[in-house]
């Protein structure tokens, strides 16, 4: 299946973010899942692990799965970020921008 640019944009992955990710060789994002307001912890997991499988042939690193939250942080290629604005279970992807603790 073809998806345009626009749909990947649609949900965050952005030329720049590709761009991004192909430079630096992957990119830290938070990919906020596709569910429904109130579903139950073991849906969020299912559409988690979901979404593991369709990033499976990717390069990626999970770095952290937000238990019970409809999130995921990964570090990210460019061919997993061209799988996850192609996932159904993704509603968008935004760059993770770490930053130092404030006291």
């Amino acid at each position: 299946m073809i998806i345009g640019a626009g749909s990947f944009e649609a949900k965050g992955v952005t030329p720049e973010l590709l761009e991004k990710a192909r430079v630096r060789g992957g990119i830290l994002v938070m990919v906020t899942l596709r569910v429904p307001a109130d579903a139950s912890g073991d849906t969020i997991a299912a559409v988690k692990q979901s979404l593991v499988l369709d990033i499976a042939p990717t390069r990626h690193r999970i770095v952290r799965e937000l238990g019970g939250l409809p999130q995921i942080v990964l570090e990210a290629s460019t061919d997993t970020l061209r799988a996850l604005a192609a996932s159904s279970g993704v509603l968008r992807v935004d760059e993770a921008v770490p930053r130092p603790p404030t006291r």
